[in-house]
């Protein structure tokens, strides 16, 4: 399941963050704003109980390239085939 830190009811009082820091068990790290793909465990079950997290869709990331374009040939060119 993908899942992401609910909304923190405390984000308007000062330092609070925006979003929940939910400790993933299996990384042993925080799972990012984004979020994550997780196992259907009873940990996770348990976060969505307490509304930890919210089930959410993957975001599709971006290509980081620009596509070129392949360089143009000219079809009256001779074709080398390299034989000596």
């Amino acid at each position: 399941m993908y899942v992401k830190p609910a909304p923190n009811p405390l984000a308007g009082e000062k330092g609070q963050p925006v979003l929940l820091r939910v400790r993933d068990p299996d990384l042993g790290d925080f799972l990012p704003d984004t979020g994550r793909q997780v196992p259907d465990s009873s940990y996770w079950t348990r976060r969505l109980r307490d509304r930890d997290v919210v089930t959410a869709t993957p975001v599709l990331a971006q290509p980081d390239t620009v596509p070129v374009k392949a360089p143009a040939v000219d079809p009256a060119a001779p074709i080398d085939g390299g034989a000596k």
